[in-house]
């Protein structure tokens, strides 16, 4: 569906990319929940239109094999890249344990980007030693990205305590629920979408909330935890540019109940005075001189 709240964190990652990958010849992108792949079209349009020309893209898509078929996610995004005139290498990799997905890259030859867009609510953050979301932070900075996008949905729920994942998770699904309805509406979405979102959004807040171990597939955390968890595996903030705030904007803004805000260089998105989601960019501490990408 054509939601401000997914078309915000689209273009946020997209207008960084292509700005960062101006001039570079090879670029790869690993996209982890890249579910049907709708985020990529338009950045395959605009790098088909580069005055330099295209580069050579390679896009690795990772997501639950119970979800979608990467196949023909994969030939979806190939044949479209064909009609820009563009050659795309696309890789799958389907599996749910994302902390272990190997995507095949070049360290020094290419341009390398990591992409998650508000699906990090889905790894799983049992164990200490070895969680796998410390261990799929990780993994990502063993493949010194260029820059890793971090969008997350935001809510105050990560307690194993039903009570105070009741309470945090009231107020977070309640406002989603309502932006949904008055976002649809603005765009004439028919009753059916609706009922569908209604129903979409009581399966995460139950999964949220009512789950325990290995049934709770919805694990959404604060952003401020997700910020403690990448600054503790060796990633640094990147600032928002200018050029990616202004391509946000353009879709949160067709509300007067959409609100936004800057905490350090996590850009939150909110209906009214609820946080919904928190988009942010990364680099590894230690990262890859720029000119051996070229």
């Amino acid at each position: 569906m054509n939601l401000p709240s997914l078309r915000a964190t689209e273009r946020f990652a997209n207008q960084m990319i292509l700005d960062a990958c101006r001039g570079a010849k090879r670029v790869h992108i690993v996209d982890y929940g890249i579910l049907y792949g709708d985020q990529w079209p338009s950045l395959i349009k605009a790098l088909s239109e580069r005055a330099e020309g295209p580069p050579l893209l390679k896009i690795t898509g990772i997501d639950f094999p119970s979800l979608v078929n990467l196949e023909k996610t994969g030939n979806r995004l190939v044949d479209y890249a064909k009609s820009c005139g563009m050659h795309l290498e696309f890789h799958s990799i389907a599996t749910a344990a994302w902390e272990s997905a190997q995507p095949r890259y070049h360290l020094f030859s290419e341009l390398l980007f990591v992409n998650c867009q508000l699906r990090m609510r889905h790894i799983r953050e049992d164990g200490i030693i070895d969680s796998p979301r410390k261990l799929f932070l990780e993994k990502i900075l063993s493949f010194k990205p260029v820059m890793f996008f971090q969008s997350v949905v935001h809510a105050d729920i990560g307690s194993p305590f039903f009570i105070h994942r009741f309470d945090g998770a009231w107020r977070s699904f309640l406002a989603r629920l309502e932006s949904f309805e008055e976002t649809m509406k603005l765009e004439l979405i028919d009753q059916s979408q609706l009922d569908f979102m209604d129903k979409f959004i009581e399966k995460c807040a139950m999964g949220a909330i009512a789950c325990d171990g290995q049934n709770r597939v919805e694990r959404i955390s604060s952003y401020k935890t997700w910020d403690r968890l990448a600054r503790k595996g060796q990633f640094g903030q990147l600032p928002v540019s200018k050029r990616a705030l202004e391509m946000v904007m353009s879709v949160w803004s067709g509300h007067e109940n959409f609100t936004y805000g800057m905490d350090e260089n996590w850009l939150l998105l909110g209906w009214k005075d609820v946080v919904l989601n928190a988009l942010s960019v990364w680099e590894p501490i230690e990262k890859l001189p720029r000119f051996k990408h070229q």
